[in-house]
């Protein structure tokens, strides 16, 4: 385990001692490595936009500025784009990749990043239907070399204007598609900013809610999370009231993460704000037959008028 390696190509040597052995020239070996997660990162993937078009989030984890003039993205079949030159992504900064820039930015005005087009082509980006890896993006830096690979299965159902966002910037990128999450954000996608679920929110078992207790006028939304577990392929979120009748449906979809994350902004099935009290969040989580094989529970306690 080697931390702070961010810069690309690393060369590795290693010695091998072995008791009894006189023949010192063959002790030796180097190997070229790749870090991963490297310097620049993708954090956030919106593969099935409504009204944006399709985008992809760079962020950078590393110390110190990159230029990524020259980089390009391409998609699993090979279709790629490239990024201009003099583009640079500051130290902790983002980026956006963008089909469409002023559709992201009008669609998304307080994103801080800046968005920008790929010359020569948009790698398309597969919704996913149906079981299996939905596609595959790879980022390579001027010279040529692998900045970052990264697959994502259709995590979010048919539902458009929601974006898939990476647990944590210092994930393994080949961790395949348990480093992505549905993205709980009321806007659907947190371009340009810290993404809306990351470790420090996802119970290791259980729920996590919050705000507790939630006033839907000065909080806007009250965000759920639930920890997922092996061998469970679906799930969905209903909220109902101490009568046990159904207030509203919060979520659902496919489970291909360490856990789902959902909101509720306060209102019930038809649109009408409820009333002050204390509601019941249930999850049910299907396994592949399609049969319920856990549910989990955890109350939120509203306040309907202001603080």
């Amino acid at each position: 385990s080697c931390a702070g390696i961010f810069q690309g190509r690393s060369i590795l040597d290693a010695r091998i001692e072995a008791e009894g052995d006189t023949n010192g020239s063959n002790d030796r070996e180097s190997a070229a490595v790749d870090s991963s997660p490297g310097e620049v990162v993708i954090s956030e993937i919106m593969y099935r936009p409504a009204g944006s078009g399709e985008w992809i989030e760079l962020y950078n984890r590393s110390p110190d500025k990159v230029d990524l003039s020259g980089w390009s993205v391409s998609d699993r079949s090979g279709t790629s784009g490239s990024i201009s030159a003099g583009e640079e992504i500051a130290a902790g900064g983002y980026i956006i990749l963008a089909q469409d820039p002023g559709a992201v930015s009008g669609q998304f005005p307080g994103c801080r990043a800046d968005v920008i087009p790929l010359d020569g082509g948009w790698p398309r980006l597969n919704d996913g239907g149906g079981e299996g890896i939905a596609e595959e993006i790879f980022i390579r830096r001027l010279d040529g070399s692998l900045a970052e690979s990264v697959s994502y299965r259709g995590i979010v159902s048919d539902e458009k204007g929601r974006s898939i966002e990476r647990l944590s910037p210092g994930l393994c990128s080949s961790g395949r598609d348990g480093i992505w999450l549905r993205c709980g954000a009321s806007a659907g996608a947190t371009p340009g900013e810290r993404n809306y679920g990351h470790t420090g929110d996802i119970p290791v078992e259980g729920m996590f809610v919050s705000p507790d207790p939630f006033c839907p006028m000065q909080d806007g939304a009250v965000r759920f999370s639930a920890a997922t577990a092996v061998g469970e392929a679906s799930y969905s979120a209903c909220l109902y009231d101490l009568e046990g009748r159904e207030v509203s449906r919060l979520a659902s979809g496919p489970v291909s993460a360490p856990a789902v994350t959902f909101i509720w902004e306060g209102r019930d099935k038809k649109g009408r704000p409820v009333v002050t009290g204390l509601y019941i969040c249930v999850v049910e989580f299907k396994c592949g037959g399609g049969g319920v094989c856990r549910r989990e529970k955890c109350a939120v306690r509203v306040w309907a008028g202001r603080r």
